[in-house]
């Protein structure tokens, strides 16, 4: 493959603002991943994270700041799961992460372990700011009748339900959003 042609495939999957794979990229990817931990019948799990009030940061800051938390985001992200994990920019100041052989209790480890770095992080040209997410969580072995948007549903479902709750929190998915940390 050339240079060029390698080079348009990487734009195309990666998300410009914080290298991330984007959307398009989930949806090709995450389905390989998802199929490859049905045939082995391992927990996948998905979390589904959200930046809290990320439309009072850029009306407060601006911008190019709310684009900087956006960047950190993802670093704070990145630095907290496995290479072989698959993390996304969904849209806006959304992300998805696909953990691998992860059940519930190592997505709520990883969750707990990106809120409180998220409680370190300091901003040079700011340095009183500081923001928080909220978490939703699903977690299953996938069957043959589970797809990647089930995950992606369930997992928002329970962001939702961490949002309605008071957010900065984490919210496994259950129909009818009781369970938290």
């Amino acid at each position: 493959m050339s240079e060029t042609l390698l080079e348009a495939e990487k734009h195309a999957s990666t998300d410009a603002l914080t290298g991330l794979q984007n959307r398009r990229s989930l949806l090709k990817n995450g389905r390989h991943f998802l199929n490859k931990h049905r045939r082995r019948k391992e927990h996948l799990t998905a979390l589904f994270l959200d930046i809290d009030y990320f439309k009072a940061i850029n009306d407060t800051y601006g911008h190019p700041f709310g684009d900087e938390v956006l960047r950190r985001f993802a670093d704070v992200i990145r630095s907290s799961i496995r290479p072989s994990d698959f993390c996304s920019r969904y849209g806006g100041e959304e992300f998805l992460v696909l953990l691998g052989q992860a059940d519930a209790a190592a997505g709520e480890e990883i969750s707990k372990r990106i809120m409180e770095k998220l409680c370190h992080l300091r901003f040079e040209e700011n340095k009183c700011f500081s923001f928080t997410t909220s978490i939703g969580v699903f977690s299953a072995i996938p069957t043959e009748e589970d797809t990647l948007e089930d995950f992606i549903e369930r997992s928002d479902h329970a962001l939702y339900c961490a949002k309605h709750k008071g957010r900065n929190r984490i919210c496994f998915y259950s129909p009818d959003c009781s369970t938290e940390t």
